[in-house]
């Protein structure tokens, strides 16, 4: 009997895998230069950062100041050079800033109004007529010229330009000239003939009667103060002068006589008592003053 030795258990059979297919050589040689690529602009972007500049070497790093010493250092800084040492550069205040006491106020309210300046003329030969009202030349002046005037009138004012100095000029001490006040114009004209007679009370007539007709705007309130603010004039008695019976009073007295003169307008003039009417030219006042001089020569 033989002996039967049994055969070994078959084997089950594995196959190999499928070999993937291999990757093409460009494939392969981008990624190695995209990844050289990426590796040298990390090393270029690290040294910049150290150095300040690429392939900055050793002088270049040497020349950077360290995390410590940023950390540590001061900063510095200058002071503004000034021409003198005594002078301060601390920042000054706001003017806005403060309180303004009420004079303050009405001074700064005085000096915002636009006044114009007229020429000082220097009326030497300046006296008071019998009446009080202010005059120009000598008292025993051969002619007595008397103007009846209203500021606010632009005839006036013309006659004031263009023809009053020019009188007192050419005839000096032979002409004595008298100013009355004469307001028919309204309320302005009142308030500026009772304001240049408040000038009158500080000896001032004359330089405020030439800022009068050099502002014909400033007949109110704050436009005749500021003119009185800028003679440098006492602005308490002008303002109580203002307020005055008595400088009203005055101002009748004047326009009375206007009207006992036969004046109807203005500007009126007596000439030795004869009366002209209107802003007449230089050579009209001429005429009647040299027939006056003869007058009186004869």
């Amino acid at each position: 009997m033989t002996n039967e030795v049994p055969s070994a258990a078959p084997q089950p059979s594995v196959k190999a895998p499928a070999r993937a297919n291999p990757v093409p050589g460009w494939v392969y040689w981008s990624l190695v230069v995209g990844l050289a690529f990426i590796v040298g602009f990390s090393a270029a972007a690290f040294l910049f950062s150290s150095t300040g500049a690429i392939g900055g070497g050793p002088a270049a790093v040497a020349a950077q100041p360290t995390a410590t010493a940023e950390a540590t250092a001061e900063p510095t800084i200058d002071k503004p050079a000034t021409a003198d040492a005594g002078v301060t550069t601390e920042p000054t205040a706001d003017p806005r800033d403060r309180l303004y006491t009420y004079d303050e106020v009405i001074e700064m309210l005085y000096a915002s109004v636009p006044i114009t300046t007229p020429a000082q003329v220097g009326y030497t030969r300046y006296h008071y007529a019998e009446d009080g009202s202010p005059a120009i030349g000598a008292e025993a002046a051969p002619v007595t010229i008397v103007e009846y005037s209203d500021f606010a009138c632009s005839y006036c004012r013309r006659f004031y330009a263009s023809t009053l100095r020019q009188l007192l000029d050419v005839y000096g001490d032979q002409v004595r000239f008298v100013y009355r006040n004469f307001p028919i114009l309204g309320e302005g004209s009142l308030h500026a003939a009772e304001a240049v007679m408040c000038a009158d009370a500080q000896g001032r007539f004359w330089e405020y009667h030439d800022y009068l007709f050099n502002n014909p705007g400033t007949f109110h309130n704050l436009g005749l103060s500021a003119i009185a603010y800028q003679m440098g004039l006492d602005l308490e008695a002008f303002q109580a002068c203002m307020d005055s019976d008595a400088t009203l009073a005055r101002i009748q007295t004047d326009t009375l006589a206007a009207r006992d003169s036969g004046a109807t307008g203005t500007p009126t003039f007596a000439i030795n008592g004869e009366v002209l009417v209107g802003a007449q030219p230089l050579e009209v006042f001429q005429q009647l003053i040299d027939a006056k001089l003869s007058e009186g020569a004869n």
